[in-house]
């Protein structure tokens, strides 16, 4: 059994919201935020959409013909920072990561095998979103864009992202910074095995939560966001594989910047892809 945050969970329930088109009489919404506009196009499908956030309205909305639910919903909550995980009644949950917390990790103690991944391909020197509005003149209309710059990354690199819904200043600016964040968060990763299903707490070892890993062999000592979980048994008892990520993929402090963080210089990936 496993559960997942993120764009891409794993098949459940909620998988009818990823493989079904939505469905409208019309297909059109005004101001309607993306769980309104998630609930109206999945009215008919047992597994729901959900939201623990306070979500902005969307001031026009066209859903193009035989687009599924899932793919609706995520790029309009990609637009306000969010995410979309599974929940373990099957729902779709619109959400942020870093929510709650687990007990530590910690090398020598409950770390039973790790490894890291250090992977920058994706990540560029400077972010450009470019959009326009459906309605209205002028160049806060019709030439609407925003930059970012990720000054970790030496060599040119840049992208240029073209926003194709309905957007602002503001929320091309957002899309900006959440691509250089999430970019710098993904580069960063580790899976982690340990004994249990359980933190030392007693707590449930669960996606979207933040976890203290120390590991002097990984060259972390950081707070981490568990992305996944994989739960299983063998002869040896009860299994959880973690995969963690850093904190900025999901819009939280990493090793750029989060409060205590002593991981090694890899972890910062300054220079190299």
């Amino acid at each position: 059994m496993d559960v997942v945050l993120g764009r891409g969970f794993r098949r459940g329930k909620s998988a009818d919201l990823i493989d079904g088109s939505g469905e409208h009489e019309t297909g059109q919404f005004e101001n309607k935020d993306p769980l309104e506009i998630g609930q109206e196009i999945s009215s008919n499908f047992a597994p729901k959409f959900e939201t623990d956030q306070q979500l902005e309205k969307v001031e026009q909305y066209q859903l193009t013909p035989g687009e599924t639910c899932f793919r609706c919903v995520e790029k309009l909550t990609r637009q306000q920072g969010m995410t979309i995980m599974g929940t373990p009644e099957g729902n779709a949950k619109i959400t942020k990561g870093a929510q709650g917390r687990n007990g530590p990790l910690i090398e020598g103690q409950n770390i039973l095998s790790g490894t890291a991944h250090h992977n920058g391909s994706n990540r560029h020197s400077k972010i450009v979103v470019r959009g326009q509005r459906p309605f209205g003149h002028g160049d806060d209309n019709l030439e609407i864009e925003a930059e970012e710059q990720d000054g970790a990354v030496k060599r040119h690199r840049p992208i240029i992202i073209i926003q194709d819904e309905d957007t602002t200043k503001d929320r091309a600016k957002k899309r900006a910074k959440n691509r250089k964040d999430r970019a710098a968060g993904n580069a960063l990763k580790a899976t982690i095995v340990v004994q249990g299903f359980h933190d030392d707490g007693g707590q449930l070892w669960a996606p979207g939560n933040l976890t203290w890993t120390e590991s002097p062999f990984l060259d972390i000592a950081q707070d981490m966001l568990i992305e996944s979980v994989d739960y299983s048994q063998n002869d040896g008892g009860s299994i959880a594989t973690l995969n963690l990520v850093d904190p900025r993929a999901y819009d939280g402090e990493g090793a750029g910047g989060g409060k205590g963080n002593k991981s090694g210089p890899t972890w910062f990936f300054p220079t190299d892809i």
